[in-house]
């Protein structure tokens, strides 16, 4: 009997995995260089937790 559960494209943690690194970028720049302290902090937060949310997806798809 097939499964019941739509199958995820393969792609869609990869994408999360992109986007979380320029979150991560962006946010850790503010955060060196002083510029916007808060945005990066708010950045940084984004990234981690979309890559958590893209390694969940990863693993139990």
């Amino acid at each position: 009997m097939p499964d019941a559960r739509p199958s995820m494209p393969s792609f869609i943690p990869r994408v999360l995995v992109g986007v979380a690194a320029m979150l991560c970028l962006a946010g850790t720049y503010l955060l060196v260089s002083g510029r916007s302290p808060l945005v990066g902090m708010v950045l940084l937060a984004a990234g981690v937790g979309d890559a958590v949310v893209a390694f969940i997806l990863a693993r139990h798809g």
